[in-house]
């Protein structure tokens, strides 16, 4: 019987964090085939945050949770800090990590969030105590957010270079890679807000961007939030012909929210709002960039079953039919 390799069960030391009524086998910790999959993610989640205590948590005590399976890790400092998380940056052996910890949720709430819900199981009495935002609805509510954020990106993972790749989820944290500013820099990257790239930058930025919603709808995820604000920008070295010009690569952040096309009704305008965002920012530095109605074709493709979920051996490269 096979367990999480990384995640809500990191690996055997990990049994003392999640106890061993909760370890649970996992066949498919993805987002294809049945929805039911997904399901299975939040209720782990709840499970977890329900004997940790997730209100009281801090960076440091999700520390100890890593130490306790055997990763770890020294905090170097912070990255950034926003309403739903901070982000830090800490250090195993000789690899740098990004650390994002979610705040607690009292006094705060996610706007809309009944949108993101939709097709997010929950308990009856779960789902009651999320709608009165109850102690009990707010680790509900905390649970879904970070363990759908961690599954996301450990399915996208696999299949694109375009997400952090992530490396387990203890408490209230999550522990991916770091994405800095160059390669080997420990400075992180920076938004694609706070970056003005010329017009070639610009093509390749969005190109690769659009690539990346068409490998997450193959994998049946809409980001549903994307933004300029939540594409982190790594300057590279240039290749082929032009060896010394420079490319920004962007990486794709910010998952909590993402939804399922298959069972939310607002998949397609939350598809429509990503693509349009991404589309209408790099246009101020190339108007030449055009989505081509890719929200209007990618739908159409999902809904004729011609959008193949990519195997192991698919390259990331390839993007199917639209």
């Amino acid at each position: 019987m096979a367990y999480h390799d990384q995640g809500l069960i990191v690996d055997e030391a990990a049994h003392r964090i999640i106890g061993t009524t909760n370890r649970l086998p996992v066949a498919d910790s993805g987002l294809t085939g049945n929805s039911g999959a997904f399901s299975a993610i939040i209720i782990i989640g709840i499970r977890f945050l329900h004997q940790q205590n997730v209100i009281c948590m801090t960076i440091e005590h999700d520390l100890q949770l890593f130490a306790q399976a055997e990763i770890d890790l020294a905090l170097v400092g912070e990255l950034k800090s926003g309403k739903e998380a901070t982000v830090s940056l800490v250090r195993r052996g000789d690899d740098l990590l990004a650390l994002k910890h979610y705040r607690p949720m009292r006094g705060r709430h996610y706007a809309n969030t009944a949108k993101y819900r939709e097709g997010r199981f929950m308990k009856a009495r779960d789902a009651r105590a999320f709608v009165k935002r109850s102690a009990w609805g707010r680790q509900v509510a905390q649970g879904s957010w970070i363990a759908a954020e961690y599954q996301m990106l450990r399915r996208l993972s696999k299949h694109t270079g375009r997400v952090p790749k992530p490396v387990a989820q203890a408490g209230t944290s999550i522990l991916m890679e770091f994405i800095g500013d160059a390669p080997g820099s420990d400075c992180p990257g920076p938004r694609l807000i706070d970056v003005e790239p010329n017009a070639t930058q610009t093509k390749h930025i969005h190109a690769v961007t659009m690539q990346a919603i068409i490998m997450m709808m193959r994998l049946n995820i809409v980001h549903g939030d994307l933004s300029p604000y939540n594409l982190l920008i790594r300057t590279e070295a240039g290749k082929g012909s032009n060896p010394e010009a420079v490319r920004l690569e962007p990486y794709v952040i910010d998952f909590p929210q993402a939804v399922d096309p298959r069972s939310n009704g607002a998949a397609r305008e939350l598809l429509e709002h990503d693509i349009t965002e991404v589309t209408s920012y790099c246009r101020k530095f190339n108007q030449d960039v055009s989505d081509h109605q890719l929200a209007e074709r990618l739908w159409k493709a999902f809904e004729e079953g011609m959008l193949q979920p990519p195997t192991d051996e698919t390259p990331s490269e390839q993007q199917g039919p639209v």
